[in-house]
């Protein structure tokens, strides 16, 4: 199952005539099975939140290459999706920003005053609702149905360890981030987000400086959630969930707002 924009950059219709190019007001950086969509969702529903103008959450803009002569061009395209009223800020939430090796640094170096946000959920946990995610979505388009061994190959070689990786590498990704827009950056705990999420709504609407007083009332409705889970944690390798727990403690030390207590 592949969204239109992984397979090549969104574009608009036409340049809005009313108002000039800009860089999105917010853009959500990551990171995946963290409860991202249902918060875009919540955002949406601000009055003072409009949505962007590729109408998606997640346009994975950077995570396409372009040759160095379009890239003028290429961004100018992108800010295209944020025209409109100041006073209603709009953005987007892709999270394979976060994970994909080379659209972390472009995005922010083509975004100088743009707000990041994250959201991070407890590593072995976000693996395990990653790698199901790939199982009941991806692996359906990619893999020929009903042959355990293309699956078994799949799952093995390329799912487990690709985003085992991409997990561990989260400390070094944040420590980046904090260190060329700390100011500008909101770090989520997803399990605040479940457990609380007026006040973390509050906090995240005060971030985007709009009225943090908004009530909304539908909040506790989730989306794209996980239905079908294939695979569990009992067929992982310890020394693998060791290294998930050892991200799980650099995290929490990074972050001493988060609850420790939320990830035991």
């Amino acid at each position: 199952m592949f969204s239109p924009q992984m397979l090549k950059p969104i574009t608009v219709a036409s340049v809005h005539p009313a108002y000039p190019l800009c860089e999105p007001a917010f853009i959500g950086l990551g990171t995946p099975k963290a409860g991202t969509s249902w918060w875009y969702e919540q955002l949406l529903q601000h009055p003072q939140i409009r949505d962007n103008r590729f109408n998606v959450k997640e346009s994975c803009y950077f995570c396409h290459n372009w040759p160095e002569e379009q890239h003028g061009q290429m961004i100018e395209n992108y800010f295209q999706a944020f025209q409109g009223d100041a006073n209603q800020p709009c953005g987007e939430w892709s999270t394979l920003y976060f994970s994909h090796p080379s659209a972390l640094k472009r995005v922010v170096q083509a975004c100088p005053t743009s707000l990041f946000m994250l959201t991070f959920r407890e590593p072995s946990k976000c693996f395990e609702s990653w790698v199901n995610q790939i199982l009941n979505r991806r692996a359906k388009s990619l893999l020929v149905p009903d042959n355990p061994d293309a699956l078994y190959m799949y799952l093995n070689y390329d799912v487990i360890p690709n985003i085992h990786a991409t997990i561990l590498s989260f400390p070094a990704k944040l420590a980046y981030l904090q260190s060329v827009a700390n100011h500008r950056l909101l770090v989520l705990q997803y399990e605040k987000n479940r457990l609380d999420p007026h006040q973390e709504l509050r906090k995240t609407y005060e971030f985007l400086g709009v009225d943090k007083n908004f009530n909304n009332k539908n909040v506790s409705h989730l989306v794209n959630k996980t239905q079908d889970h294939q695979f569990n944690l009992t067929q992982v390798p310890k020394h693998m969930l060791d290294e998930l727990h050892q991200t799980k403690q650099t995290l929490l030390a990074m972050l001493p707002e988060f609850s420790a207590q939320l990830w035991d």
